[in-house]
């Protein structure tokens, strides 16, 4: 036992404290400097917190995140009045954000607790938590009021339990009911968190060897953590009123919100944008695949401005591997990193596998073998340089996108392209944007604070909804989209981009993408009567309310209505 008594005290707890308050500080930096430049459905899930719908709010896939911010904006009303007034929507999103940015700050802390157990030497256990802080997903979303890195936060807390309870388990009991209560909370955040489990469970076997107490450690948190989901899971089924499995279907598929990307090409590129920031490189990709017509791509560009961050996302797992499998115990580390990775990746492949937030279920395990691939004597150097190298451009390219400067001129930039359409603007009014990529329909989520953005919450409608099975009955949904905007006394405005008749390489449109062309949006969209028109030739025209454009639209809303 160590004398923490008299003079040798201060300095054992300098040598305990140093590190955390060095990674605390870069964790203010970096949250400092940058804001995410990609907010997710934060927006909607502070809409749903404020509707009180409870079929909104207890939704399959992030359970416990709504509630939280409801329940958060109660609790901290009259000091959320401070900054939003009386704004309830924007309370909620304050307190999801405040809440994620807490959440970044714990996991941090509790990665640099689990790789204290693994490494021996300070410099590696800082540089790869710090590595961690600046990798793409992390640091845009440890930002932004999404349920993944509280979810993260909760996995990596039980991480670091198990990793505690592994290296001296000793009261197995209690280590196991707090680290399978993290675990399952996890799952309550976000669903995907699922795939994580098993790897994180039985971390301690991989880590510190075999035998009968950790074997013991695995069995308990195992049970505690079904206990705990099952309570979890349980209470928002008893609160919906969902008693059978055909109920219980229906409640985890509705959780999908009708994405149906797929593919294995997407989940290669998606694993390294969630590391490394890779900008619209998907889109060029996307276009040199498909042959794109209207904004071509040649091999040559692929190479300049995209694929050498593909590439070196990948010499980084690789360098790591290589390192890892020339030990023994580096070899018990690659073996934990397969179990994790595995069924996650394999699950990417089938279903939205382009999301960055998709493989943050891995961070814990990526890092944790990048820090002991760094530690370990048998590595070879030049590998060790590589993965340093894959660190830095990945700290660059996150820095350089989210920076905000960056952000702010964006932000401004959409404004000035608003600015003679606010003017005339009602609120129950609706502006039709080509897709998700469109600048605006971005800023309306991704600048969720802006007075414009809180007074018209949900005034941008994509035409074309990529990647959801909204597409291949885009022209239905608009109709009904439309016509519901008239009845409740608001006005259509259509960009000018839908009436063009090829896109822009700046638009973002990839053709052959989606199951439509852009040849048929434009010849849609131009066959209706417009009338007045604002901003420049990147602004927008208004769909007329008028008998033709009713002929037009009532025979597909009435085909959306009968399906």
């Amino acid at each position: 036992m160590l004398d923490l008594s008299g003079e040798l005290a201060p300095t054992l707890w300098w040598e305990w404290a140093r590190p955390h308050v060095l990674l605390l500080i870069a964790y203010l930096l970096a949250t400092w400097m940058t804001e995410p430049h990609f907010m997710a459905d934060t927006v909607g899930y502070a809409d749903a917190a404020v509707s009180g719908d409870s079929t909104r709010m207890w939704e399959f896939g992030h359970l416990l995140w709504r509630p939280l911010g409801r329940m958060g904006a109660a609790v901290f009303a009259p000091l959320l009045r401070l900054w939003v007034g009386t704004d309830a929507r924007a309370g909620v999103l304050l307190v999801l954000v405040t809440t994620s940015w807490l959440a970044g700050l714990i996991s941090v802390l509790s990665l640099a607790g689990l790789l204290r157990r693994v490494c021996r030497r300070e410099w590696v256990m800082l540089v790869a938590s710090i590595a961690f802080i600046f990798a793409h997903g992390f640091l845009n979303f440890a930002q932004a009021g999404t349920p993944y890195v509280p979810g993260l936060a909760f996995l990596m807390l039980g991480l670091y339990l198990l990793s505690k309870g592994g290296e001296s388990p000793r009261r197995s009991w209690l280590v196991a009911f707090l680290a399978g209560a993290a675990l399952a909370f996890a799952v309550g955040m976000w669903f995907l968190y699922i795939w994580a489990l098993p790897a994180a469970i039985v971390m301690p076997l991989f880590l510190f060897g075999v035998n009968r107490q950790r074997v013991r450690l695995v069995l308990q948190t195992t049970l505690f953590c079904s206990l705990f989901g099952a309570l979890i899971f349980g209470t928002g089924m008893g609160i919906l009123g969902i008693h059978t499995f055909e109920g219980f279907h229906a409640w985890v598929l509705k959780a999908s919100h009708g994405a149906t990307s797929s593919g294995f090409a997407r989940m290669v590129f998606g694993f390294a944008r969630s590391f490394i920031n890779m900008g619209n490189d998907g889109v060029l990709f996307k276009r040199f695949m498909l042959h794109d017509p209207y904004n071509p791509v040649s091999l040559a560009e692929i190479f300049r401005l995209s694929l050498w961050k593909l590439g070196l996302f990948y010499v980084f797992l690789a360098a790591i591997a290589v390192n890892l499998v020339r030990s023994k115990n580096g070899r018990r580390v690659f073996g934990l990193l397969m179990l994790s990775a595995l069924p996650l990746l394999g699950f990417a492949v089938l279903w939205q596998g382009g999301d960055i937030e998709r493989y943050l279920p891995l961070y814990p395990f990526v890092f944790l073998a990048f820090a002991y691939s760094l530690e370990s004597e048998n590595a070879i150097a030049l590998l060790k340089g590589a993965a340093l190298l894959f660190v830095a451009a990945a700290a660059v390219t996150s820095v350089a996108v989210m920076a905000k400067p960056v952000l702010h001129r964006q932000e401004e930039a959409v404004m000035s392209r608003l600015e003679e359409l606010r003017l005339g603007l009602k609120a129950q009014s609706t502006v039709i944007t080509v897709h998700q990529q469109d600048e605006l329909w971005k800023a309306n989520y991704s600048f969720p604070f802006n007075p414009f953005f809180r007074q018209y919450a949900n005034l941008v409608y994509p035409a074309a909804a990529l990647g959801t099975v909204q597409t291949i009955r885009w022209r239905e949904d608009f109709a009904s989209h439309a016509l519901s905007v008239w009845r409740a006394g608001g006005d259509v405005w259509l960009s000018k981009r839908l009436l063009q008749p090829r896109p822009r390489a700046e638009w973002n449109w990839v053709e052959g993408f989606a199951p439509m062309s852009w040849s048929e949006l434009h010849s849609f969209f131009s066959q209706m009567e417009t009338g007045k028109a604002v901003g420049d030739e990147d602004g927008f025209v208004l769909l007329v309310d008028s008998q033709g454009n009713e002929k037009i639209l009532r025979p597909l809303a009435s085909r959306k209505e009968t399906k």
